[in-house]
């Protein structure tokens, strides 16, 4: 009887003992879908943090097969891997990291409950915007000073926020002027006053997530 005293007092000290180094595991699981140009999500990095404890404390995912979930268009973090742990009613927030090629997703958050996992909400890789210079055509001949250029921009995501002229008149190459943009497509017209001169120009888009692109050539 003493011996099996001794063997349960014994199994309680190693639970004692080992106890506060077992932690606990709270996923975060999301969804990513494909952006609507058709780029796969699978593949790009994902970032989880805690903004009470600053970006630089985070944890990250590969989306998609190759990942933590194993699943097409899917992550799962463990926030409890985070230098300081989540809570309960933590606010944990994710996006997805531009590798260069400038398809990102936009920022969600969620609370963290008592459960063993959170579903975060889906995130949409997001296309990036594109402009075509309309007019002047290109080697255009004016008589007037007056010249109008236009630019249409495109954005599949219905984001767009602005476009701005760039010209070589008025002390070298620069940005003129920025127009506000929105919807899928706008077209945008900068009213300008030249001297006499040969000029090159072309028009930047960017989207509301900062995500920028140029014209595929200047226009003279």
């Amino acid at each position: 009887m003493s011996r099996n005293i001794s063997i349960l007092g014994l199994l309680v000290f190693l639970i004692v003992l080992v106890m506060p180094f077992i932690s606990a595991v709270h996923y975060m699981i999301g969804t990513v879908n494909d952006s609507l140009d058709g780029t796969s999500a699978n593949g790009y990095q994902i970032l989880l943090w805690n903004p009470a404890n600053g970006i630089d404390d985070n944890m990250t995912d590969i989306i998609g097969p190759t990942g933590n979930s194993g699943v097409n268009n899917n992550y799962s973090i463990d926030c409890e891997l985070l230098n300081t742990p989540c809570s309960v009613n933590d606010e944990i927030k994710v996006r997805v990291l531009n590798n260069g090629s400038n398809y990102i997703t936009e920022t969600v958050n969620r609370s963290v409950t008592v459960a063993s996992s959170d579903i975060m909400p889906n995130l949409t890789l997001n296309s990036p915007p594109n402009i075509t210079l309309d007019t002047p055509i290109n080697y255009a001949n004016f008589s007037s000073s007056s010249i109008d250029f236009n630019c249409t921009a495109n954005d599949l995501d219905g984001n767009l926020a602005n476009v701005t002229l760039y010209g070589n008149w008025s002390g070298g190459w620069h940005a003129n002027e920025t127009k506000s943009a929105s919807g899928t497509t706008d077209t945008i017209n900068f009213a300008k006053c030249l001297l006499e001169g040969i000029y090159k120009w072309a028009c930047l888009v960017k989207d509301s997530l900062f995500i920028s692109n140029v014209a595929d050539q200047n226009f003279t």
